[in-house]
């Protein structure tokens, strides 16, 4: 099981009864979506996104998207601003369900709002839209010629309506920056978060969440392959903030299937908040004391949430 795949198992349906966050995204940028969704859902958000609440074999699959969005539970739409999200004609049609008269009436009169999340650094939005531009006129050579036409301009319609109705020239549509930007100064997960609704946040949906977190952090490493303690690995990453370099380093020396000195240099980046860490591992020799049961990665997991929660 590869690490998206992991991840992507371990989110929840949405509570379509319960206020949530909606979800737009191009399947190109999957990987980056699901990790933030998983982390959303951690925090205790109810979120919808079209893996876990759509079934693709039914033909009503488009227009069950939209009807989630038009739902007087949808509270927010996330939009993640990518080169492939710019030209879809599926996230135009969502973005423009949150303006339409008929979902304004089911939300007292008001368009749902939604916040743009970029997924790399974008800087100028005009200047990337020529960028956007020229890689449609680039794709598409391997089809034959009346459908590599087709194709091309419904990707250019779904650019220039995402462009005129949602992102003006004037480049003042407030985005968050993506998670490596350079220019980043906020946490990013505090930033995005911090913008949804409050009632889109569910107590016991964050207990589960994790209580997940804590189950995944104990998988029995005698029992499940190397991929799999990878995965868990990975994914503490993410939902911990914690630096990569040290779980994979750790699922290294339990599997002996790796190289640790190798992870740890490949991942000295990842290492972007030392005074967490050192928070961290303080916290986990402490609950090491006092907890001599605890496995070494429900002792990480734990670890990570308090001194998450210290550093607020």
């Amino acid at each position: 099981m590869s690490n998206s795949e992991w991840i992507l198992d371990k989110i929840k349906p949405c509570d379509l009864y319960h206020p949530y966050i909606f979800i737009s995204y191009s399947d190109a940028d999957s990987e980056i979506v699901w990790a933030d969704v998983l982390e959303f859902q951690r925090r205790g958000f109810n979120v919808w996104l079209d893996c876990n609440n759509l079934n693709a074999a039914n033909e009503s699959w488009e227009r069950d998207a939209i009807s989630a969005i038009q739902y007087t539970e949808c509270r927010m739409l996330v939009f993640y601003v990518s080169a492939d999200s710019l030209c879809s004609e599926n996230c135009y049609k969502e973005l423009s369900e949150t303006l339409k008269i008929e979902t304004q009436d089911l939300h007292c009169g008001d368009s749902v709002p939604f916040i743009a999340v970029e997924t790399e650094p974008i800087g100028d939005i005009t200047a990337y839209k020529q960028k956007v531009f020229k890689q449609i006129e680039d794709k598409g050579d391997e089809l034959p010629p009346e459908e590599r036409r087709k194709l091309k301009n419904q990707k250019r319609n779904a650019l220039a309506n995402i462009m005129r109705d949602f992102f003006d020239d004037k480049n003042d549509k407030v985005r968050i920056l993506s998670k490596n930007d350079p220019k980043r100064r906020k946490d990013y997960y505090n930033e995005l978060t911090s913008s949804f609704p409050e009632e889109t946040r569910n107590l016991k949906a964050e207990a589960e969440a994790a209580s997940d977190i804590a189950a995944a952090a104990e998988t029995d490493i005698d029992t499940a392959s190397a991929p799999d303690i990878a995965a868990v690995a990975e994914t503490a990453a993410v939902t911990c903030s914690a630096p990569a370099s040290e779980t994979r380093a750790e699922a290294a020396g339990v599997n002996g299937t790796e190289n640790t000195a190798e992870i740890v240099s490949e991942s000295a980046a990842d290492v972007n908040d030392r005074a967490f860490h050192r928070k961290r591992a303080s916290i986990q020799k402490r609950l090491a004391a006092a907890h001599p049961d605890w496995s070494e990665k429900k002792l990480y997991a734990a670890a990570c949430r308090m001194a998450r929660d210290e550093k607020k």
